[in-house]
């Protein structure tokens, strides 16, 4: 975090949405993909980044990436911070969906918590239910039918 914090104070940077990688990615997407929810917490909070900057690859958010990965403090985070739960990325994929698809037991229940989305469908007619009973994740669709 020292890194970030002087290479953000550095005043090489306008603002820290402003540097990207080749994908299109922010900072705060790199580390909630790392799972690394103080730095999100510390970009956020800090210097402003925008909670809901999409990358350019794959259309997907932090809060996306934090999902598909099971990150689920860095997700925690996310929601605490205004990040849009109902974001889908370029295949109409939310959140839950990719938690479900990957099996992030623990973070697929924390964001049916944080919203009951269970019966959105992506553009194939799946919704994080059906991923689920498909998954064999029976803990996750006791969460999702309740």
């Amino acid at each position: 975090m020292e890194y970030v914090s002087r290479w953000s104070n550095s005043g090489r940077v306008g603002h820290v949405d402003t540097v990207k990688d080749y994908d299109g990615r922010t900072a705060l997407i790199l580390a909630a993909m790392r799972g690394h929810a103080i730095v999100v917490k510390y970009l956020i909070d800090t210097f402003h980044a925008s909670v809901d900057a999409v990358d350019m690859s794959d259309g997907r958010t932090a809060l996306l990436h934090a999902s598909s990965f099971g990150h689920t403090e860095t997700v925690i985070a996310l929601a605490a911070r205004g990040a849009n739960v109902d974001a889908r990325g370029k295949k109409g994929e939310t959140a839950l969906m990719l938690a479900v698809f990957y099996g992030h037991a623990d973070t697929a229940i924390t964001l049916k918590q944080k919203h009951n989305a269970a019966v959105v469908e992506d553009p194939y007619g799946n919704t994080a239910l059906t991923l689920a009973r498909t998954r064999g994740l029976t803990n996750v669709v006791r969460a999702l039918e309740s």
